[in-house]
C-alpha cells in the first residue's frame, strides 16, 4: 500500500498513514462542517463564527454562532472576540466590534428614602434604537434632585433616568422619565412629598402662618407691645418645631429697669425644670425670668461681678455664681441663700456642669478652662490650657452632651477666633470652628444634637448655628448689640 504525508506532524518527523484511512477523515471533515465554516481543511470560520474552546492539545475543527456579548470578523479559527466590560451585542453571531452595544440594567432599582444626599443615574431596557443623545433638559418636579446628564445621556429607547427625592425635605419613590423613539424624553413619573410640620411652634407664633411649613424653614414671631426685641424663631426640623429662640425683653416702665439688662448682661441660665431663665449682669445680680414668656419674677442681689452661671443636676439643682474679679458662689435655688463661695481665683466667665456634677470655669487671665469640685470648696481638679504656642483666650465653655467632650471659645487678640475641643479628661483634640472674627467668640452652648450655638461679640452682633462637625448651618443677627451669652434649655429653645 502507497504512503502518503500525514495531515497533521510533529518536528517534521511524517508518520505512514493508509491513503484509504486519509480519504475516510477527509470526508469525514467535510461531512461535519457546519454553515458558516469554509470548506477546507483548516475549518476557517466565516464572519459571526468562531471556533470553540477546546481541552485538546489541537483544535476542535467546529465552527460555532459567536453566543451574545461577543463577535468575529471571520476568516480565522481562533474563538469569537468578547465586548468590552460593560457591553453586549443585540443578537448573536456579530461580526464587528461596532455591534457591541452598552449593557444595561433591566429595571429601576427602588428608590431609597432617607440616604443623605442626591443620586443619581440611569437604568434600562436594551433596544438596537437611536435613543436620546442628551439627558432630560426639563428639571425634575418639585422635591426631585436636578437629573445627572452624564449616565442619562446617549440613552437608549425605553431606557429610563431616575433621581431621588430631596431629603430630609422632601421623600418618597423620586422620579423618572424614560426614552422615547423619537429621541425625545417622556414625562415624569414617580412623586416626592415634603416632609413638613403641622400647627404652631408654641403660644408666641400663634398669630404667625407657620401651618404646614416644610423641613428647614423658619416661622418668625414679632414681640407684642409690652416686649422688644427680635422677636420669637422656631426651625421646623425633622422630629417637628424647635424652638431656635425667644428674644423679647419686658420694656421698663419707670424706676429700676427689670428686665435683667440695666447693666451689662454677662451670662444667662435655662434652669433645668425648663421654668425660669436667669440673666446675670453687672449691677450685682441676677435677675429671674418665666420662660414662657419671659416675665419678670424677681432678683438676687448683692453679687460682686456676675459674668457666669451653670446649675447642678437635679430639677432644683443649686445654681454656679462666677465672678470676673474671681469669685464661685453656690446658691440654692430658687430662694437664692448662699451656700458656699471661694474668693482669689482668676477672672471667670462662662461656666458649665459636666455629667458628674464637676464645674467648668473659662478664664480668659488665666489662659484655661478649669474643671473644680464643688463638693470640696470648688478644689482645682483639671485645667484646659492651650492646645499649641498660642495663649488661650476662653471666655465660653460648654460640654457636648453626646460624648462628655469640653468645648471652649478661644476670644484671641492676636490671631482669628476659633472653638476647641478637649476630651474630658483635658487632652486636646482638635479645633472645631476656626477662622473667626478677632475679639468676637465669646458665649457657648450646645444642645442634646450637640450643635453648637456661638455669640460673637460684636456690631452688629451674630448669634451662629453649627453643627458637631463644625459646619455652619446657621446666623442671626440684626437687632443684636454685643451678645455676650447663649443658652439652650432642655426643649431645644435657644
Amino acid at each position: 500500500m502507497s504512503q502518503v504525508t500525514p495531515l497533521l506532524s510533529t518536528a517534521g518527523t511524517a508518520k505512514p498513514l493508509a491513503a484509504c484511512t486519509l480519504a475516510t477523515l477527509i470526508l469525514a471533515m467535510l461531512v461535519a462542517l457546519p454553515a458558516g465554516a469554509s470548506r477546507s481543511l483548516l475549518a476557517m470560520c466565516s464572519a459571526g463564527f468562531g471556533v470553540p474552546a477546546s481541552a485538546f492539545a489541537q483544535p476542535v475543527w467546529r465552527c460555532v454562532k459567536c453566543p451574545l456579548g461577543s463577535f468575529s470578523a471571520g476568516n480565522t479559527t481562533q474563538a469569537c472576540s468578547k465586548c468590552s466590560d460593560g457591553f453586549t451585542t443585540a443578537a448573536a453571531g456579530a461580526m464587528a466590534a461596532t455591534e457591541c452595544i452598552p449593557a444595561v440594567c433591566s429595571s429601576l432599582p427602588p428608590a431609597v428614602p432617607g440616604i443623605p444626599a442626591c443620586t443619581t443615574g440611569a437604568v434600562a431596557l436594551m433596544q438596537v434604537l437611536p435613543g436620546c443623545a442628551d439627558g432630560p433638559a426639563a428639571a425634575p418636579p418639585e422635591g426631585g434632585c436636578p437629573w445627572n446628564a452624564k449616565p442619562c445621556a446617549s440613552a437608549a429607547v425605553r431606557q429610563q433616568c431616575f433621581t431621588t427625592c430631596n431629603w430630609p425635605a422632601y421623600d418618597g419613590s423620586g422620579y423618572y422619565v424614560t426614552c422615547l423613539p423619537d429621541g425625545s424624553w417622556s414625562g415624569p413619573g414617580g412623586f416626592c412629598f415634603p416632609w413638613s410640620c403641622s400647627g404652631s411652634p408654641g403660644t408666641e407664633w400663634a398669630s404667625s402662618s407657620c401651618a404646614s411649613m416644610s423641613v428647614g424653614s423658619q416661622c418668625t414671631a414679632s414681640c407684642n407691645s409690652t416686649q422688644q426685641g427680635v422677636g420669637f424663631i422656631a426651625e421646623c426640623t425633622i422630629g417637628g418645631w424647635q424652638a431656635f429662640a425667644k428674644v423679647s425683653d419686658p420694656i421698663a416702665s419707670g424706676g429700676p429697669r427689670r428686665s435683667g439688662i440695666g447693666g451689662i448682661p454677662y451670662a444667662i441660665l435655662i434652669t433645668n425644670d425648663g421654668a425660669s431663665v436667669l440673666v446675670a449682669d453687672d449691677f450685682g445680680r441676677v435677675a429671674i425670668y418665666s420662660a414662657r414668656d419671659l416675665s419678670y419674677q424677681g432678683e438676687w442681689t448683692g453679687l460682686t461681678g456676675p459674668s457666669g452661671l451653670a446649675q447642678a443636676p437635679g430639677a432644683n439643682g443649686n445654681v454656679y455664681v462666677a465672678g470676673y474679679r474671681g469669685d464661685l458662689i453656690e446658691v440654692d435655688f430658687p430662694a437664692g441663700n448662699t451656700v458656699q463661695s471661694k474668693t482669689g481665683l482668676n477672672a471667670l466667665w462662662q461656666l458649665a456642669v459636666d455629667s458628674a456634677g464637676k464645674l467648668l470655669g473659662a478664664s480668659d487671665s488665666g489662659a484655661a478652662v478649669t474643671r473644680y469640685d464643688p463638693a470640696s470648696n470648688f478644689a482645682v481638679l483639671t485645667a484646659f490650657t492651650s492646645p499649641d504656642l498660642n495663649l488661650i483666650q476662653p471666655y465660653g465653655a460648654a460640654v457636648d452632651p453626646r460624648t462628655g467632650n469640653v468645648l471652649a471659645t478661644d476670644y484671641a487678640n492676636r490671631w482669628p477666633g476659633r472653638v476647641v475641643a478637649y476630651s474630658s479628661g483635658g487632652i486636646f483634640l482638635r479645633e472645631v470652628v476656626t477662622g473667626l472674627p478677632l475679639n468676637t467668640a465669646a458665649g457657648l452652648a450646645l444642645d442634646a444634637a450637640s450643635n453648637m450655638y456661638l455669640a460673637l461679640n460684636d456690631v452688629p452682633g451674630s448669634l451662629l448655628k453649627y453643627d458637631s462637625s463644625g459646619r455652619l448651618v446657621g446666623k442671626y443677627g440684626g437687632a443684636l448689640m454685643y451678645p455676650w451669652a447663649v443658652a439652650v434649655g432642655a426643649d431645644g429653645t435657644v
